[in-house]
């Protein structure tokens, strides 16, 4: 997770992490998991190709790469949905 960032008074950190087997991220969607978490997916990288800012319809996948944006409560909450 990156050090906070403050705009309009308001903490923001990005984390880049991989989706792992079991995930309750994997099979979501990008529009999902950024209404449910109150993030910002800012890139999936998924093989060897990457998405800055993908669509809300992409579905997440096990083994894809996200960059997230969002308050560190909230990227708290999107690393335990990783890894469970």
């Amino acid at each position: 997770m990156t050090r906070p960032i403050t705009v309009d008074g308001k903490p923001f950190s990005m984390v880049s992490l991989t989706v792992r087997r079991g995930s309750r991220l994997a099979g979501r969607t990008v529009g999902e998991i950024e209404g449910e978490l109150d993030v910002s997916v800012v890139l999936l990288r998924r093989d060897s190709s990457s998405d800055p800012h993908p669509a809300a319809s992409i579905v997440v996948a096990e083994r894809d790469n996200v960059a997230v944006l969002g308050e560190p409560e909230q990227i708290g909450q999107v690393v335990g949905a990783s890894q469970k």
